[in-house]
């Protein structure tokens, strides 16, 4: 249940935190896995929308850039996209991550066309 907000369903998920090293690959399949199982709940429900704040992209991402943090999460909710699914909102919170999301949605474009 959604409690006061305005939709009808939550699903509450949880990124990692990212250590400081430089390898990240453990990590970021944990941050894959909570947005596959956030669709893959979705898909249960039979929910038409979804929307997510990016997972783990302020305190709790160490030294990996927040780049490689948003698409690796735009990447696992297009894999696991589903018959029905009509729109996913992904949203950026601070003016970095807004920025980011800017400048990827632009270099999506410039590939597809």
């Amino acid at each position: 249940i959604a409690g006061a907000l305005p939709c009808k369903n939550v699903i509450h998920t949880v990124g990692p935190r990212f250590d400081y090293g430089s390898d990240h690959d453990d990590d970021l399949a944990v941050l894959e896995n909570a947005y596959k199982n956030s669709m893959l709940r979705a898909r249960e429900r039979g929910l038409k929308t979804v929307a997510f704040c990016i997972l783990s992209a302020g305190i709790f991402r160490g030294k990996c850039p927040l780049k490689t943090v948003i698409k690796r999460g735009m990447d696992a909710i297009a894999k696991n996209t589903y018959p029905g699914l009509e729109q996913v909102v992904y949203c950026g919170f601070t003016p970095s991550e807004q920025s980011e999301l800017d400048a990827i949605g632009d270099d999506i474009k410039k590939d597809v066309h």
